[in-house]
């Protein structure tokens, strides 16, 4: 008989340490990231963040894991059901490898940028999004103009994270292009 992880159980509080037992433990048994997906979603606020933080600290350790499972992600992003959820979601695809799928690495990009076009309280959402354009543009060099202008408008932002971020790609960019 298969042993039932009780995820809810294991992760009893939100500290990082209880978070990051529970990606340790994802590690150990990576099938079950399709279960912490689906607590993800689930709308329970005491384990949608902590489950999504968990694939998320896992994917720190060996960000090669969960591939087949998080280019599916992509095409569920938009049902996260609260801002938390979605900027560990976000931050997963910073970490993760791009999906190898033409579809999907093209939802990855519409995600990205349309975080751009929202107002969000965690501007880390728009941080990792940045981040994750700067890969797609270094893997297809015909969308670093597109990123770069998208990222020009936001280097006049107030928060500091996603200015320095911006301008930091954009310099790359540029750079890249010569």
């Amino acid at each position: 008989m298969k042993n039932v992880i009780n995820w809810q159980e294991i992760m009893s509080d939100s500290s990082r340490k209880c978070i990051e037992h529970a990606s340790r433990i994802l590690i150990k048994n990576p099938k079950e990231v399709t279960n912490l997906i689906e607590l993800g979603f689930s709308g329970v606020p005491r384990y949608s963040g902590r489950a999504v933080r968990a694939i998320y600290y896992a994917l720190q350790v060996d960000n090669t894991l969960f591939k087949k499972e998080l280019s599916n992600l992509v095409w569920r992003y938009k049902d996260c059901p609260d801002e938390s959820v979605e900027f560990h979601f976000m931050g997963i695809f910073y970490m993760a490898e791009l999906p190898k799928k033409q579809k999907e690495l093209a939802e990855l990009t519409n995600i990205c940028f349309a975080a751009f076009d929202k107002t969000v309280q965690r501007i880390a959402i728009k941080v990792y999004a940045a981040e994750t354009l700067f890969k797609i543009a270094n893997k297809f060099p015909a969308m670093k103009n597109e990123v770069i202008s998208i990222l020009m408008a936001q280097s006049e932002d107030e928060h500091a994270s996603l200015k320095i971020t911006s301008k930091r790609i954009i310099k790359e960019l540029m750079k890249s292009k010569k």
